[in-house]
């Protein structure tokens, strides 16, 4: 429910545009902006008759917060997008990496089946209340990452940059999950820039063990 007038004209800005704009938290402490923020896309816009916007986004790449200025009241941001470090430094024996990535790739797809049996817990509960939580879960969630297919005519460097992307998206599609329930923090998942430590915290929760 978009209603101050700042925020109504940067709506109003991004669907005339690209219908991004970026979101980033706040610290507790002192109230600055956090480092680190997320591109969202604007998915559903409803204008209202009084001028406020009902909006639904989903959340794209992070960005790094470079400077920042004021613009007719709402924060512009110089920034650059960011994916993870990588985790295997390219001096390692290819061998050896190979076999780190694809166990990394494991965790990954243990990770999902376990949010998909999460999600098919809230699934068996008939109702309109438990239907309409699952619901905006994933609506919250955005498009599933899908597993890369990997011939075996690929070589070792492409198949594990594949196996490394896909691990890294499915770890903040799953984050995302259990952000919006309040299990993880979502300004920890943001600034987290380790796919394996991402998604051993995943792994911990409480959630996605029962």
């Amino acid at each position: 429910n978009i209603f101050e007038p700042r925020y109504r004209l940067l709506i109003r800005r991004a669907m005339a545009g690209s219908r991004t704009f970026g979101m980033i938290g706040l610290s507790g402490r002192s109230g600055d902006i956090l480092g680190i923020g997320v591109e969202v896309k604007i998915e559903e816009c409803q204008c209202m008759p009084d001028g406020r916007f009902h909006i639904e986004v989903v959340g794209g790449r992070r960005f790094k917060v470079l400077g920042q200025e004021e613009q007719d009241g709402y924060r512009l941001a110089q920034a650059k997008y960011i994916r993870d470090e990588k985790e295997y430094p390219d001096t390692m024996d290819q061998g050896r990496r190979t076999d780190d990535v694809k166990n990394l790739f494991a965790l990954a797809q243990q990770i999902e089946g376990k949010l998909e049996t999460f999600l098919g817990r809230i699934g068996q509960h008939s109702g309109r209340q438990h239907s309409a939580v699952l619901n905006a879960l994933k609506r919250s969630a955005g498009k599933k990452p899908q597993v890369p297919a990997i011939s075996e005519g690929d070589d070792d460097e492409r198949a594990n940059a594949l196996r490394m992307e896909w691990a890294e998206d499915i770890s903040m599609y799953v984050a995302t999950f259990l952000a919006t329930i309040h299990v993880v923090n979502p300004a920890d998942v943001l600034e987290m820039q380790d796919t394996g430590a991402r998604l051993m915290m995943l792994d911990r929760s409480t959630v996605m063990n029962v």
